[in-house]
Protein backbone atom coordinates (compact mmCIF):
# COMPACT_ATOMS: atom_id res chain seq x y z
CA UNK A 1 0.00 0.00 0.00
CA UNK A 2 1.48 3.39 -0.96
CA UNK A 3 2.24 5.94 1.77
CA UNK A 4 -0.24 8.48 0.33
CA UNK A 5 -3.07 5.96 0.27
CA UNK A 6 -2.19 4.74 3.77
CA UNK A 7 -2.35 8.28 5.16
CA UNK A 8 -5.60 9.04 3.35
CA UNK A 9 -7.19 5.82 4.68
CA UNK A 10 -5.91 6.53 8.18
CA UNK A 11 -7.31 10.07 8.15
CA UNK A 12 -10.66 8.90 6.77
CA UNK A 13 -11.10 6.23 9.44
CA UNK A 14 -9.91 8.59 12.19
CA UNK A 15 -12.55 11.11 11.16
CA UNK A 16 -15.27 8.44 11.25
CA UNK A 17 -14.13 7.40 14.73
CA UNK A 18 -14.30 11.00 15.95
CA UNK A 19 -17.75 11.49 14.43
CA UNK A 20 -19.32 8.20 15.43
CA UNK A 21 -17.20 6.72 18.23
CA UNK A 22 -17.64 3.24 16.78
CA UNK A 23 -15.37 0.58 18.28
CA UNK A 24 -15.25 -1.27 14.95
CA UNK A 25 -13.93 1.82 13.20
CA UNK A 26 -11.28 2.19 15.92
CA UNK A 27 -10.42 -1.46 15.32
CA UNK A 28 -9.90 -0.72 11.60
CA UNK A 29 -7.81 2.35 12.38
CA UNK A 30 -5.54 0.30 14.61
CA UNK A 31 -5.14 -2.34 11.89
CA UNK A 32 -4.14 0.36 9.40
CA UNK A 33 -1.68 1.74 11.96
CA UNK A 34 -0.13 -1.68 12.51
CA UNK A 35 0.13 -2.31 8.77
CA UNK A 36 1.90 0.99 8.24
CA UNK A 37 4.17 0.52 11.25
CA UNK A 38 4.90 -3.09 10.27
CA UNK A 39 4.33 -4.08 13.89
CA UNK A 40 3.00 -7.61 14.33
CA UNK A 41 -0.12 -7.25 16.45
CA UNK A 42 -3.11 -9.54 16.85
CA UNK A 43 -6.43 -7.69 16.94
CA UNK A 44 -9.26 -9.40 18.78
CA UNK A 45 -12.83 -8.13 18.38
CA UNK A 46 -14.87 -8.99 21.46
CA UNK A 47 -13.63 -9.38 25.03
CA UNK A 48 -16.09 -12.03 26.17
CA UNK A 49 -14.90 -15.53 27.06
CA UNK A 50 -13.88 -16.50 23.50
CA UNK A 51 -12.16 -13.21 22.70
CA UNK A 52 -10.38 -13.16 26.06
CA UNK A 53 -9.20 -16.74 25.51
CA UNK A 54 -7.87 -15.82 22.05
CA UNK A 55 -6.07 -12.78 23.48
CA UNK A 56 -4.55 -14.76 26.36
CA UNK A 57 -3.36 -17.47 23.97
CA UNK A 58 -1.71 -14.91 21.70
CA UNK A 59 -0.07 -13.17 24.67
CA UNK A 60 1.35 -16.48 25.92
CA UNK A 61 2.95 -16.89 22.48
CA UNK A 62 4.62 -13.49 22.86
CA UNK A 63 2.38 -11.68 20.37
CA UNK A 64 1.27 -8.11 20.98
CA UNK A 65 -2.53 -7.98 21.37
CA UNK A 66 -5.15 -5.26 20.98
CA UNK A 67 -8.47 -6.30 22.47
CA UNK A 68 -11.65 -4.43 21.47
CA UNK A 69 -15.03 -4.60 23.17
CA UNK A 70 -18.08 -2.49 22.38
CA UNK A 71 -19.67 -2.87 25.84
CA UNK A 72 -18.28 -1.95 29.25
CA UNK A 73 -16.89 -4.92 31.17
CA UNK A 74 -17.61 -6.75 33.32
CA UNK A 75 -21.29 -7.05 32.49
CA UNK A 76 -24.30 -8.88 33.81
CA UNK A 77 -25.74 -11.49 31.44
CA UNK A 78 -28.17 -14.28 32.16
CA UNK A 79 -26.49 -16.57 29.66
CA UNK A 80 -23.04 -17.94 30.17
CA UNK A 81 -23.26 -18.87 33.84
CA UNK A 82 -22.80 -22.61 33.19
CA UNK A 83 -19.33 -23.86 32.33
CA UNK A 84 -19.11 -27.43 31.12
CA UNK A 85 -16.55 -29.85 32.59
CA UNK A 86 -14.21 -29.14 29.65
CA UNK A 87 -13.86 -25.53 30.82
CA UNK A 88 -11.44 -26.62 33.58
CA UNK A 89 -8.85 -27.83 31.07
CA UNK A 90 -9.25 -24.75 28.87
CA UNK A 91 -8.87 -22.38 31.83
CA UNK A 92 -5.77 -24.29 32.97
CA UNK A 93 -4.24 -24.00 29.48
CA UNK A 94 -4.90 -20.25 29.55
CA UNK A 95 -3.21 -19.95 32.94
CA UNK A 96 -6.50 -18.79 34.46
CA UNK A 97 -7.54 -21.85 36.50
CA UNK A 98 -6.28 -20.55 39.87
CA UNK A 99 -7.98 -17.17 39.36
CA UNK A 100 -11.16 -18.99 38.35
CA UNK A 101 -11.09 -21.10 41.52
CA UNK A 102 -10.59 -17.95 43.64
CA UNK A 103 -13.98 -16.77 42.31
CA UNK A 104 -15.53 -19.74 44.17
CA UNK A 105 -17.67 -21.10 41.32
CA UNK A 106 -20.58 -23.38 42.22
CA UNK A 107 -19.60 -26.98 41.57
CA UNK A 108 -22.30 -28.95 39.79
CA UNK A 109 -22.65 -32.70 39.54
CA UNK A 110 -26.36 -32.95 38.69
CA UNK A 111 -28.75 -31.19 36.35
CA UNK A 112 -32.53 -30.76 36.29
CA UNK A 113 -34.83 -29.62 33.52
CA UNK A 114 -38.30 -28.37 34.43
CA UNK A 115 -41.09 -28.36 31.84
CA UNK A 116 -44.30 -27.25 33.48
CA UNK A 117 -45.22 -30.00 35.93
CA UNK A 118 -42.62 -32.38 34.53
CA UNK A 119 -39.04 -32.64 35.64
CA UNK A 120 -36.06 -34.56 34.29
CA UNK A 121 -32.97 -35.06 36.48
CA UNK A 122 -29.61 -36.60 35.62
CA UNK A 123 -26.02 -36.83 36.79
CA UNK A 124 -23.43 -34.92 34.78
CA UNK A 125 -20.61 -37.07 33.38
CA UNK A 126 -18.07 -34.85 35.18
CA UNK A 127 -18.10 -31.85 37.49
CA UNK A 128 -19.28 -28.61 35.84
CA UNK A 129 -19.20 -25.07 37.20
CA UNK A 130 -21.55 -22.16 37.74
CA UNK A 131 -20.19 -18.62 37.81
CA UNK A 132 -21.89 -15.36 36.95
CA UNK A 133 -20.90 -13.86 33.62
CA UNK A 134 -20.02 -10.67 35.53
CA UNK A 135 -17.44 -12.53 37.64
CA UNK A 136 -16.14 -14.51 34.64
CA UNK A 137 -15.65 -11.35 32.54
CA UNK A 138 -13.87 -9.62 35.43
CA UNK A 139 -11.64 -12.65 36.03
CA UNK A 140 -10.62 -13.01 32.38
Amino acid sequence: MGAGLENLLREFIAQLVLERGNFLLQFLLDIVHDLTERAPTTHVAGAGPAGSAAALTALREGVRVRLFEKSPLPRHKVCGEFLSPEAAEVLAQLGAWDRFCCCKPARMRRAALHLGEREKRWRLPAEAFGLSRYALDAML
